[in-house]
């Protein structure tokens, strides 16, 4: 990734290499020396000029809040954030690292005051991960709440007076991000991803991981072939899944902030699972919201040595929000 002189970066290459099973599961580091292995010959294989790295904070492990504070200076709020978050989240606020994003200026009781979101990793979720990079002779420069470098990819409305939700179906997990005029006000994680799918598939009509994979992508609702019949079933099952947790977490918004008369007025669907058969169709229906499938990286342009298709570079949309934020 280079920044030029203009607002937008530009990708130089894009390099990926295969992850075997054991190594990470639900985003945890298993096996820490595979993983270092792995690093060092992906830096040799890709041939990059920097050892610079950014860390995804986006497991389960990672927590985001609405928090309103009263205004004072970025470093002030981080350093009371330890004691604004006790007993807010599951985890004891000596083993998180924590960090605030200041969404919009308000008033409270107290005065003027900043709203915006709280977020908190796991520290030995993430230090599993430094170590392994560390190893690696890579060096972290900065750990990134996935939501958010997700939302640096994609073209989100700025229109101020109407909310959108991006919802970016992982492998995974599904984060959702509520947003007014591009900046995050609420984010949540669904544990409910792509994944699900091929799962689904695999059990309910004995495939391996690669027919489950492939079934998924070609499916069709009018399709008569008896296989694909079968496939619907347990896809609808998954979606259904989708679109209640969905569903949850925008009644939640909406009635936590009833008092605002805030509503989402659009969905944004993107990442690998965002054109799975009958999702945005049953989303739209259930939500009674224009959905729009848009799992397009904007925001940079790539450089003419690239040779990457669209498609390539959609699969590669979180690593290029992490590289830019970092580069700022």
């Amino acid at each position: 990734m280079r920044h030029a002189s203009s607002a937008e970066a530009e990708v130089e290459k894009l390099v990926e290499i295969s992850l075997p099973e054991g190594v990470i599961e639900a985003g945890e580091v298993v096996d820490r020396a595979a993983l270092t292995k792995l690093l060092v010959d992906l830096w040799k294989q890709a041939g990059f000029k920097t050892r610079k790295v950014v860390v995804a904070a986006g497991s389960l492990h990672v927590f985001a809040r609405e928090l309103t504070v009263p205004l004072m200076s970025m470093q002030r709020i981080r350093e009371s954030l330890p004691f604004m978050m006790e007993g807010i989240l599951p985890v004891e606020p000596n083993q998180l690292f924590l960090d605030f994003y200041p969404a919009e200026d308000t008033h409270d009781e107290t005065g003027p005051a900043i709203r915006g979101l709280a977020v908190a990793a796991e520290r030995a979720s993430v230090d599993s991960l430094v170590d392994c990079l560390m190893a690696a002779r890579l060096r972290p420069i900065a750990v990134d709440f996935v939501p958010f470098a997700l939302l640096r990819v994609h073209k989100i409305p700025k229109d101020k007076n109407q909310l959108q939700a991006l919802i970016d179906i992982g492998a995974g997990a599904t984060n959702v991000v509520i947003t007014k005029g591009g900046i995050p006000l609420f984010v949540r994680v669904i544990p409910v991803g792509g994944l699900d799918v091929d799962h689904a598939l695999m059990i309910d009509l004995k495939l391996s991981e690669a027919e489950a994979h492939s079934l998924k992508t070609k499916v069709k609702f009018d399709s008569k072939n008896k296989d694909e019949v079968e496939a619907l079933t347990s896809i609808e099952r998954v979606i259904g899944d989708f679109v209640a947790g969905i569903k949850n977490t925008l009644d939640y918004f909406e009635q936590s902030h009833d008092e605002s008369g805030r509503k989402v007025g659009q969905l944004i669907l993107s990442g690998g699972g965002a054109k799975l058969t009958g999702l945005a169709d049953a989303l739209a229906k259930v939500v009674d919201l224009p959905v729009i499938i848009d799992g397009d990286v904007h925001q940079i342009k790539t450089s003419s040595k690239l040779g990457a298709s669209d498609e390539k570079i959609r699969r590669f949309a979180l690593a290029i929000g992490l590289a830019i934020g970092g580069s700022h």
